[in-house]
C-alpha cells in the first residue's frame, strides 16, 4: 500500500510536468508495444511522489498531527519547503545510525520452472508469473 501525491496547478487541476526521468523502484510507467507484445520502461514527466506505507511514520515524526497528509492542499512552493524540512530533519536524526526495524510485505515472483525472478521481468516479458507474498523485516533509516 502506498500514497500518491501530485503537484497540481491550482487553476487547471493538471499535474505539473518535470523533465522526463525513469523511475527506480516503486511503480513503473511502461509503454506497451503490440507489434512485439512487450512492455518497455517509459519516461515519467509527472511531478509526483509515491510514499510507501511503511515510510509514512517518518512524516508523523515531523508533522505530528497530520503526518504526510500535512502536504495536501498546500502550494507547490510550500510543499517543497515541507519536503526539504523533512529530509533535513530525518537526515540529521538517521544519519547518526538511529536505524530501527520495520516489517513490510514483499512479493516474490517465480517463473514456470519455480525459479525466483524480478517483478520487472514479468512486465517486460508480459507474463503472469506465480506470486507469493512474504513478510520481511528491514532496517529503516535514511
Amino acid at each position: 500500500m502506498s500514497y500518491d501525491i501530485y503537484l497540481k496547478d491550482p487553476v487547471t487541476g493538471k499535474t505539473a510536468e518535470v523533465p522526463g526521468h525513469l523511475m527506480h523502484g516503486g511503480t513503473y510507467q511502461a509503454d506497451y508495444h503490440p507489434e512485439i507484445g512487450t512492455f518497455t520502461p517509459a519516461l515519467n514527466t509527472e511531478a509526483s511522489l509515491n510514499i510507501t506505507y511503511n515510510y509514512g511514520h517518518y512524516y508523523y515524526e515531523i508533522y505530528e498531527e497530520d503526518g504526510f497528509w500535512a502536504i495536501y492542499g498546500v502550494s507547490g512552493f510550500d510543499s517543497i519547503l515541507m519536503l526539504e524540512k523533512m529530509i533535513s530533519l530525518l537526515n540529521e536524526k538517521y544519519k547518526k545510525g538511529e536505524w530501527f526495524r520495520t516489517k513490510r510485505n514483499k512479493a516474490i515472483y517465480y517463473d514456470e520452472n519455480g525459479n525466483e525472478i524480478e517483478g520487472i521481468i514479468a512486465i517486460v516479458n508480459k507474463t503472469m508469473p506465480a506470486r507469493k507474498e512474504v513478510s520481511i523485516e528491514t532496517k529503516t533509516g535514511i
